[in-house]
Parts: structure tokens; sequence; C-alpha cells
């Protein structure tokens, strides 16, 4: 009678081991997970990345997960600023490209797109304006404050977060998928980058001229003593001295 070759058995039963081995462990960790827990802060950052590649089907998918959330569970999770400003970056810039490029004319009508209560978080509806300023900048600029706002906004207001918002205009700032552990590396690297490439130096009249954000919100940015001292921060040794100027 003939017998079974003994290595294929063995080959065959340490892959079986392997297999077991592996599902037990998977299963373990799984069961060490809340049942049906989701971060927003997470789903935050696959919105902007399925709204940049076009995936019209998980974006949606994702859109109604953050509409369907219960507003005290969001909340809780927003616990920090870095959270906070992770998601609602990500939510404002991927609504305004989805809205953008559903409708492209849709910016022509400025502050009718930056003020319409289009976005659906939590059960309730948000304009980007109310994102950009009242959550994100803790201020009441082209908004109402309401005690929802006044509940999810950022405790301190961090200036560079003008370089991360993004709706679509051409002076905007790169749009990129904001990353809650990477969030203040990423900020630094787009604040550096909107600087240099939005400013242009005159050594004939010793003048910098940069974006008008910088005097639209000069405030948030300390003032022109804190303008300058955040281009000196950035390698525009000039800006110490010189005439800064703003243009659109």
């Amino acid at each position: 009678m003939p017998h079974t070759p003994l290595k294929p058995f063995i080959k065959h039963s340490k892959c079986l081991f392997l297999f077991l081995l592996s599902t037990t462990f998977a299963l373990t960790l799984f069961a060490f997970q809340p049942t049906g827990y989701i971060d927003y802060p997470s789903v935050s950052e696959q919105l902007v990345e399925t709204v940049q590649h076009s995936q019209r089907h998980a974006f949606d998918s994702l859109l109604k997960i953050v509409a369907d959330a219960k507003f005290e569970v969001l909340k809780n999770q927003l616990y920090s600023d870095t959270r906070k400003k992770t998601f609602w970056l990500n939510v404002h810039n991927a609504y305004a490209l989805y809205l953008l490029k559903k409708e492209p004319s849709i910016l022509k009508n400025h502050n009718h797109f930056l003020s319409t209560k289009q976005i659906t978080i939590a059960g309730m509806h948000f304009s980007l304006n109310e994102i950009e300023h009242g959550i994100l900048r803790r201020s009441s600029y082209r908004i109402t404050e309401t005690v929802v706002i006044k509940q999810l906004r950022v405790l301190e207001l961090d200036y560079r977060v003008h370089f991360g918002i993004n709706f679509g205009a051409k002076d905007c700032p790169s749009l990129v998928p904001f990353r809650e552990h990477k969030l203040n590396d990423q900020l630094k690297s787009l604040e550096k980058a909107y600087i240099l490439s939005h400013t242009a130096i005159d050594s004939a009249k010793k003048e910098i001229k940069t974006s008008e954000l910088f005097e639209w919100y000069e405030t948030d940015f300390g003032g022109e003593n804190g303008v300058r001292n955040l281009f000196e921060k950035n390698g525009l040794v000039q800006a110490k001295d010189w005439k800064i100027s703003y243009e659109a």
C-alpha cells in the first residue's frame, strides 16, 4: 500500500497552523475593539482622499457616516485642538472640493458658496464660513455664533489654519488630507510653502509684496509685527525693516 509523502503533509500542516494562529490573533485584537466604534478624524482624512480621486460611491458613504454621527459622540471625540483642527480642516476642504466638482460655476457667487448651510455633520447643517471662522478661527466674522459652534470650536486660535483652508480659489494653499499625528508638521510645511510661493522681494524699492491674506487676517498673525516675525522665521530676513505691501 503506497504511503503519503511526509514532506507535503508537514508543509500543509505548517500553513494551516500559521493561518489558525494569525486568525486567532486577529480575532483577539478585534475582541478588544469597541463595538461599532468610528473615529471621526480618521473618517475626515478619507473624505479628502476619496474626493481627490473622484471615488464618488466611497465619498457618499463617508458623508453619511459624518452626517449620522451622534453630536455628543463627535464632541467627545474632538477632545483636543489637534483633533478638532484635523477633523474640521478635512471636512471643510473635502466638502468645498466636492461642491466645486459637482458645480464648477458655484465659485462665481463666492459669498453664497461660502455662507450657505449645505454641510451636514451630526444631523446639523453648517456653512463653509461657519467652519472656517466660527470653529477654526474662534471668530464671529461673517457668521452668527451659536451654542453648537461654541461647543465645537478650537480653544486657541492657530494662525496656521489659514495655510490649511482650501475652498478652490487659485490663491488657496495646497489640498492635503490632514492626519492627527502629523498635523503640526503638515501645517508647518504648508506655512513655509505658502509664504515663499506668495511673496516677492523688490530689492530696488526695499519692499516685500505678499498675499492679501496677511492683511485680511492680520490680527490672527499677531498684527504687523507678527507678520514680519512670521516672514523672518521662514527665511525672509528683509521683513524686519522693509515695507510690506499686500496684493491680490
